[in-house]
């Protein structure tokens, strides 16, 4: 390195403690503006150590600044569509939200997600319709929606229709 030019050392400790600091004040406007805060499930799938100290981490971080943590544990056998799809309603459910005689969009009809999710839905009694790249007019679908779960593998496909209705993250409960 040339001798003019000196090294600067970065705090990340000191910029993650800003970062922490200021969604922490995000969710206390949230919580003050809507009476809700947001949530994180915390997926663990097995018994592992390692998984269960990673979560630990993140339920404590979710603590720091506020954010609901929920826990579901699942077995280690598991296939990834069913996790997915178990997720999805747990968040659903531990959010005090009903599905029973909802109409629900899923925006996606992968076999790993989109399709999995529906099942479920109609399972849990739910109107379903499956949202894709070709589905005509899925602005109308999206509007009348109680549930969107977004589940498309292509990037931004309904980011605008959502984000106009005041709805955010991956699951939306809208009504």
């Amino acid at each position: 390195m040339p001798s003019d030019h000196k090294a600067t050392i970065i705090d990340g400790k000191a910029i993650a403690q800003t970062i922490r600091s200021q969604i922490a004040d995000e969710v206390r406007q949230l919580s003050q503006k809507y009476g809700k805060v947001p949530g994180l499930a915390l997926v663990i799938v097995g018994n592992g150590k390692d998984s269960q100290s990673y979560v630990g981490k993140k339920r404590k971080a979710c603590a720091e600044v506020g954010i609901q943590s929920f826990d579901v544990d699942l077995p280690e056998e598991v296939p990834e569509s069913e996790l997915i799809s178990k997720g999805c309603l747990e968040l659903l459910s531990r959010s005090g939200k009903s599905i029973k005689g909802k109409k629900a969009v899923v925006v996606g009809r992968s076999n790993i997600v989109g399709l999995p999710v529906s099942l479920m839905l109609l399972k849990a009694d739910a109107t379903v319709s499956i949202v894709h790249s070709r589905t005509p007019d899925p602005e109308r679908l999206i509007r009348e929606a109680d549930i969107i779960i977004a589940a498309a593998g292509q990037a931004m496909m309904i980011r605008e229709l959502v984000f106009n209705s005041s709805v955010w993250g991956f699951i939306f409960y809208v009504r």
